[in-house]
């Protein structure tokens, strides 16, 4: 079952690669997003973007005296 929070994460992690690439193709004036200019692979190692979203469930370690 795929949690709600990881769609939320993907979203999120597409919308700044987006804002990226605009603002990239932006200050080179030109239209459009870059899709074909830069992949969404040279994005994350070239720039640094973060890319370690994940969904982390918290579980209670046991005491040790019960």
């Amino acid at each position: 079952m795929t949690h709600w929070t990881s769609g939320c994460f993907g979203y999120i992690k597409d919308w700044v690669a987006k804002k990226i690439r605009r603002h990239m193709q932006r200050a080179r004036k030109r239209q459009g997003f870059g899709w074909q200019r830069w992949s969404t692979r040279w994005l994350y190692a070239t720039l640094g973007l973060f890319n370690d979203y994940r969904v982390r469930y918290y579980t209670p370690k046991a005491s040790a005296g019960r």
